[in-house]
C-alpha cells in the first residue's frame, strides 16, 4: 500500500531532479589522461554531480560503441563490452572510475561517457576527450654539424634527428635557451614514419663571438614554452653542443688570425654603417679594402 508520504517523497524527489535537469544545473565531465605510453594503465573518470542514489546507470564510449557500463540494482552491476586490447583493473573500477591496464596501440581514440537518471529518466552525455597511446623515444636525438668552431660571417648548419617514436616527435632548436626564430629553420620530409629531422640555420655574428650552446629538444607534444616544466611532456628528450669561435684558439694561429681580421671588418662595417654580407662578400671586399690580408683570409682551416 502505497501512503500519502511515500507519495510526497516520490513528488520531491522528481521535483528535485526535475529542477536540476531544467535549469541545466546536471553536469557530466570525462577526465582522462591526453597520453599514455603503450604498455601503460589509464584511469578514466566520469565526474557528475547529481546524487548517486539517484543515478540509473553509467557508461563509457570509444566514439560510439560502448566500452563499459554500471546499472544500479543489477547483479552484478557491471558489464564490461569486449573490446580489443587493454584489460580492466577491476580493483580500481567502480560507478565513477574505469580504469583499464596494459593499453595498446588500438585504445587511441575519442572516449566520452554518459549519465542516466532513474526518476526522471534523462539521460546527460560528457564532452569527448582523445586518448593517445604513445610509443616513447628510446635515445636522445642526435645532432649533426661539420664542425664545432666558426668565425663571425660564417653560416652556421645544423641538423637534429630525432629517435624513433609513434606519433613522430616534434624539433625545436634553442640557441642559449631560446627557441629558434622560424625563418632559421628548415624540416625535411619523414624518411621514415617514426623519426624526424630539422635544421637550423643562421649566419654567425659578433654577438656570438663567446660561444654559445645549441640544444634540440625532441618531444610528445611539441615544444609548448620555457615556462612549462618537462614533467609536463610525455616523452622529453634533448641533445646540446657547444659552438665556439676561432677568438679561443692559441693566439698567434691562423685560425686565430682570420677571426682577428673578420671580426675587425665587421666592425669597421658597423661604424660606416655598412650592411651585414655573407662571409663570401666580406672575404671580397676585404681584398680590395686590405689587399695585404687576403692571402690569410683564402687560408682553409
Amino acid at each position: 500500500m502505497i501512503t500519502e508520504q511515500a507519495i510526497d517523497n516520490h513528488e520531491t524527489r522528481s521535483s528535485y531532479l526535475n529542477e536540476c535537469i531544467s535549469e541545466t544545473h546536471f553536469q557530466v565531465h570525462l577526465k582522462l589522461p591526453r597520453y599514455v605510453p603503450r604498455g601503460k594503465n589509464a584511469t578514466l573518470e566520469c565526474e557528475y554531480n547529481v546524487p548517486f542514489n539517484h543515478i540509473h546507470k553509467v557508461e563509457w564510449l570509444k566514439g560510439d560503441r560502448k566500452v563499459f557500463r554500471y546499472v544500479k540494482g543489477r547483479n552484478p552491476p557491471f558489464y564490461n563490452y569486449a573490446i580489443p586490447g587493454g584489460k580492466i583493473n577491476w580493483s580500481r573500477t567502480n560507478e565513477s572510475h574505469l580504469t583499464l591496464n596494459n593499453l595498446g596501440f588500438e585504445e587511441s581514440g575519442m572516449y566520452s561517457c554518459s549519465v542516466t537518471t532513474d526518476i526522471p529518466i534523462y539521460t546527460k552525455m560528457s564532452e569527448e576527450k582523445y586518448l593517445l597511446i604513445v610509443e616513447l623515444q628510446k635515445q636522445n636525438p642526435k645532432i649533426t654539424l661539420n664542425k664545432k668552431k666558426y668565425v663571425v660571417g660564417d653560416w652556421l648548419e645544423v641538423n637534429c634527428t630525432s629517435g624513433m617514436a609513434r606519433p613522430v616527435p616534434e624539433l625545436t632548436w634553442l640557441v642559449n635557451g631560446n627557441e629558434v626564430e622560424e625563418y632559421s629553420i628548415k624540416s625535411f620530409p619523414e624518411q621514415n614514419l617514426y623519426s624526424s629531422t630539422l635544421q637550423i640555420s643562421f649566419q654567425i655574428k659578433a654577438e656570438h663571438n663567446s660561444g654559445f650552446i645549441l640544444t634540440c629538444l625532441s618531444t610528445i607534444p611539441g615544444f609548448m614554452g620555457n615556462h612549462v616544466h618537462y614533467t609536463q611532456y610525455v616523452d622529453h628528450r634533448n641533445d646540446s653542443i657547444k659552438v665556439e669561435d676561432y677568438e679561443k684558439l692559441p693566439k698567434g694561429s691562423i685560425g686565430h688570425l682570420k677571426y682577428t681580421i673578420l671580426h675587425f671588418i665587421s666592425q669597421i662595417q658597423k661604424l660606416l654603417n655598412i650592411n651585414e654580407e655573407p662571409l663570401s662578400q666580406i672575404t671580397l671586399r676585404s681584398h680590395s679594402v686590405f689587399p695585404q690580408l687576403f692571402p690569410y683570409l683564402s687560408i682553409g682551416l
